[in-house]
């Protein structure tokens, strides 16, 4: 997994629950020297955030972590190869039946070691 302490330390704090209960952290990439991580928060509509968000999770490229029951949301991180991926998988958790709003909260991009040699 490309998400630990080690790699992915300036976006720990919102990994660190997950990271602590030893959940495995990212999906599957097929192999890209070019990652994008976009940690976004999900608003859901009242007495949806368990429906939403087990539908999330099934989806191979989203993985769910913090969540706020209070307020019907959970911040989850998208994961792709390309920005373009970003933006599709982003539309499709904001279309999804039971989401009020997704929201940006940061995104990454990284590089292969092998590119930032060249």
């Amino acid at each position: 997994c490309r998400c630990t302490r080690q790699r992915r330390p300036e976006i720990f704090f919102i990994y660190r629950q997950a990271i602590d209960s030893g959940r495995k952290m990212c999906p599957p990439l097929s192999e890209t020297p070019h990652v994008n991580y976009s940690a976004v928060l999900v608003l859901c509509e009242p007495g949806r955030l368990a429906d939403v968000r087990r539908l999330a999770e099934a989806l191979p490229w989203f993985e769910a972590h913090q969540e706020d029951a209070e307020h019907h949301r959970f911040i989850g991180v998208i994961e792709s190869s390309d920005t373009d991926q970003q933006v599709e998988y982003f539309r499709i958790l904001q279309t999804m039946d039971g989401v009020r709003d997704v929201s940006l909260v940061v995104h990454r991009f990284e590089s292969s070691p092998e590119d930032a040699e060249s």
